[in-house]
């Protein structure tokens, strides 16, 4: 039987993979194991961020930002992709912090 960190690292390849091929709805779904199967994966949160972003839901995008960010608060990734989903809320104050 493979060790769960060997199984996670294949679902993470996939899971780019999916992205960089724009197939948004696989790679979230992907993203969204590795967060249940790993409490402290701030990488896969960010991703799942980014996907609600560009799929324009970006209150979602913002709440996957903030959980990576929870982890990780010197993620600049995630900072990023906050900053551009609070300044699509109009949430500007907010978003400049972000940035």
């Amino acid at each position: 039987m493979a060790k769960p960190n060997i199984l996670l690292r294949a679902k993470r390849k996939k899971a780019l993979e999916s992205f960089q091929a724009k197939r948004y709805d696989e790679a979230l779904a992907l993203f969204q194991g590795i967060c249940q199967a790993d409490r402290m994966d701030a990488d896969a949160r960010m991703s799942c961020g980014a996907i609600a972003g560009l799929r324009g839901d970006h209150a979602q995008a913002e709440a996957y930002c903030r959980q990576a960010l929870a982890i990780d608060p010197k993620m600049p990734g995630a900072h990023l992709n906050l900053g551009i989903a609070l300044r699509n809320q109009g949430k500007f104050a907010e978003a400049c912090q972000s940035f």
